[in-house]
C-alpha cells in the first residue's frame, strides 16, 4: 500500500465523530418515532391478583376432585372387602400384576435411551 491509500489519524478520528453523530441521531428520531410509556404498577397488581385468583380456584377444583376419587375408591373398596371378601382379594391381586406388568413394560421401553428427569 501507498501512503496515499493509508487514512490519516485526524480523518478517520473525523469519519468516527461524523457516524457518531449520525447514529445519535437516527436514535433519537427513533425513540421519538416510538414512543415507550411505563405501565402502571396497578395494572400489574391487578394482574397479580387475578392471576392468585386463578391459582386458588384451580387448586380448589383439583383437591376437590382428588377428595372425590378417593371418597369414591375408598366406599368401592370397603363395600367388596366386607360384602364380597373374594373380590377385595381379587382386585388387590389385579393391581399387583398391572402395576408390575407396567413397571415391566415401561422398563423395557425406556431401557434403550437415556432419561433426563
Amino acid at each position: 500500500m501507498t501512503k496515499d491509500n493509508i487514512p490519516s489519524e485526524k480523518q478517520s478520528s473525523k469519519t468516527e465523530a461524523e457516524f457518531v453523530q449520525s447514529m445519535n441521531h437516527s436514535f433519537e428520531q427513533l425513540e421519538q418515532s416510538f414512543s415507550f410509556t411505563t405501565p402502571d404498577v396497578s395494572f400489574f397488581e391487578q394482574k397479580i391478583a387475578e392471576q392468585k385468583k386463578q391459582i386458588r380456584k384451580k387448586w380448589r377444583q383439583d383437591l376437590l376432585l382428588f377428595s372425590t376419587i378417593a371418597i369414591i375408591i375408598l366406599s368401592l373398596m370397603f363395600t367388596a372387602f366386607f360384602q364380597q371378601p373374594y373380590v377385595f382379594v381379587l382386585l388387590q391381586v389385579m393391581t399387583v400384576i398391572s402395576l408390575v406388568g407396567y413397571t415391566g413394560y415401561e422398563f423395557k421401553k425406556g431401557k434403550g435411551r437415556v432419561r433426563h428427569e
